[in-house]
């Protein structure tokens, strides 16, 4: 449907809402001022094409007092008419993704009080008229084809724009798929654009030099999109780069950020960068105004302590507490109602949930609190899942799928310690969950297994840490899917079991956050809590088998209340509560905080084995606290 405003019969304004084949009877006109015929939709599938389309652009441009025109994503389009040129009051020029345009004309420089034109997206045309160079007015310009034509000719260069677009504050520039790269002479030329404060770079080629940027001192963002060069260094200096705020990296060959800090970016967006390295420590050193950081699909910088969109908001309340989350067992016969248990973590700011197999009934009272999950694969269901691709897209379907985006799901977990007989379920089963989670576009949910201390063979000093003999054949493996897949290695971390069994070598003190000083010095690491001991050994065991990108995640980690010696109010309390406020920190090897899921919300009278296991909870069954705890 194409939608017209009008006044004395002939129309203000044309907008094209939703007709994919474009006829429609356009009236020349003193009185029209806006024609959208374009796509205004983002989606590449909204197709459009003109009926009659020579004619019908005639008739647009015989409109001499449009302000703005958007033909874009229109298919079929291959030239602008000349007589673009006669449009002298228009403003507006949108021609982004009429991707068979091949030629603009020269008349295009005729448009002297043109403000914002797009040309982005349109892959064929081979170089920009000269006379866009005249454009004095123009202060938005996107898709400029930089570079040499393969045509004799004299395009439009970058020097034109600076010496006469002195309006320019927007400039998205790319290289251009049937021109040369851009020689460095052309890039230098940005350095006289003295009013730019964006500028975009797309390179689409090979570059036969380092393409180093002189920036504006004016340009306050920057976007560079497959950057052809390992360094940043290489493209940019942080000394001549002193205005620049919001800096983004999508896509190329970047490995490094460099070692010359002193940058004043506050923004930094890193996107499909599966090269890129660059420890959360180092990047503070080198950009230490940062305020917020935005990672997607960069499988190196998994360490960097982004939620679960892959953003980290130095202004967000409590970075403490979004690293927190609390195992959720129902393994009792006296256990408040699920929608009660909701509440309760609403109200204590408990963030996050862990719950050991999909219950329905929390999941629907999880719905729209935004609380995160992580959920449990059941265990009996592993050799299924490994072996039929179908029963796990089922599995996804009911249990994932079905609730989402209402319930904020975060990790799925194949397995839960799982013994030595069944590990080689995991891999297969982790691989089909992960494969039906792509399927319906969920593959943002992490898939992961849940493992024990007691996989290593050596954790003493952390540094040695490595997967024992019998377990290092299914780990290895795991560990590289996890690498591979950009998610982390849930991990069960308790303290408590490695101190009671050990009780001539460990001071408690150690094991509850609690000791005055250095307690175990491995090389440049000084550990002072046991807690931090076990998980860089197991830091350590993965970076034996490939797995230097993956973090870890907590999986669960507590101290129980009652039922041995040790297990006293006073050290549930002081574990807990300590482990609250340190994960934030990380660990000496991992100094970026750690998700952790402490265990667990309830006292749980159903459950088997030792008094002890009984007795993990932080809230009794009528949801009074066993002892006091902060979140926030």
């Amino acid at each position: 449907m194409a939608k017209a405003t009008s006044t004395n019969n002939a129309f203000l304004s044309v907008f094209n809402l939703d007709m994919e084949y474009v006829k429609i009877h356009i009236a020349k006109s003193r009185i029209t001022r806006v024609v959208q015929l374009g796509r205004w939709k983002r989606s590449r599938k909204h197709h459009i094409e003109l009926v009659g389309d020579n004619d019908l652009l005639k008739k647009v441009l015989a409109c001499k007092n449009l302000r703005y025109l958007s033909l874009r994503g229109i298919s079929l389009i291959e030239s602008i008419p000349e007589a673009i040129g006669t449009l002298a009051e228009l403003l507006v020029l949108d021609l982004r993704a009429c991707h068979n345009l091949e030629k603009l004309p020269g008349s295009i420089g005729s448009l002297l009080k043109l403000e914002y034109l797009d040309l982005s997206e349109c892959f064929l045309l081979e170089e920009m008229p000269k006379e866009i160079g005249e454009l004095s007015k123009l202060q938005v310009l996107k898709g400029f084809l930089v570079g040499s034509s393969r045509k004799k000719s004299s395009p439009c260069r970058l020097a034109d724009l600076a010496t006469k677009a002195q309006n320019l504050r927007k400039l998205n520039i790319t290289t251009g798929r049937q021109s040369l790269v851009c020689d460095e002479d052309e890039l230098c030329q940005l350095a006289k654009c003295q009013h730019l404060e964006s500028l975009t770079i797309t390179w689409i080629g090979e570059a036969s030099t380092e393409p180093y940027l002189p920036l504006p001192s004016s340009l306050t963002k920057l976007d560079l999109r497959r950057a052809p060069t390992a360094s940043l260094l290489n493209i940019i200096h942080p000394s001549t780069s002193v205005s620049l705020k919001r800096l983004y990296i999508r896509g190329g060959k970047l490995r490094t950020l460099g070692q010359d800090g002193g940058w004043n970016v506050e923004t930094l967006r890193a996107r499909c960068l599966n090269d890129l390295e660059c420890e959360w420590s180092e990047l503070h050193g080198l950009f230490r105004e940062l305020r917020f950081v935005e990672m997607w699909r960069c499988a190196r910088l998994s360490f960097w302590p982004c939620d679960g969109r892959g953003v980290w908001d130095k202004g967000s309340p409590s970075l403490a507490r979004r690293s927190i989350g609390v195992c959720y067992g129902v393994k009792g016969n006296n256990l408040p109602p699920w929608h009660e248990v909701v509440q309760l973590y609403a109200s204590n700011n408990i963030p996050a949930m862990r719950i050991f197999y999909p219950h329905h009934d929390v999941l629907e009272a999880l719905r729209g609190t935004g609380i995160g999950i992580s959920l449990d694969v059941e265990g009996q269901f592993l050799p299924s899942f490994a072996s039929e691709p179908s029963v796990a897209a089922a599995w996804v379907k009911t249990n994932v799928q079905a609730f989402y985006p209402a319930v904020s799901f975060k990790f799925i977990t194949v397995g839960n310690q799982v013994a030595l007989r069944e590990m080689r379920y995991i891999l297969p089963a982790m691989q089909n969950i992960y494969a039906a989670l792509s399927a319906v576009g969920l593959d943002h949910i992490k898939v992961s297994t849940s493992v024990r201390r007691d996989v290593l063979g050596l954790s003493y000093p952390p540094s040695a840490g490595a997967f024992s003999s019998a377990m290092e054949q299914y780990m290895a493996p795991i560990v590289q899917f996890l690498a591979k897949i950009g998610a982390p290695l849930l991990a069960s971390v308790f303290p408590y079991f490695t101190y009671v069994h050990n009780q001539e070598g460990i001071d408690i003190d150690y094991a509850l956050f609690t000791s005055p000083g250095t307690v175990v010095q491995d090389g440049e690491h000084s550990y002072q809590n046991l807690f931090d001991a076990i998980v860089d050994a197991l830091y350590s065991a993965m970076e034996k088998v490939g797995g230097s990108t993956v973090r870890i995640v907590v999986s669960d980690s507590g101290w129980p209340s009652a039922g041995a010696p040790a297990a006293t109010k006073d050290n549930a309390r002081a574990y807990v509560q300590n482990l609250i406020n340190h994960v934030s920190k990380g660990t000496p090897k991992r100094p970026v905080p750690i998700e952790t899921y402490i265990f667990a919300m309830f006292n749980e009278n159903e459950k088997t084995g030792d008094e002890i296991e009984r007795n993990f909870g932080l809230f009794e069954p009528d949801k009074s606290p066993v002892y006091p705890i902060t979140f926030s």
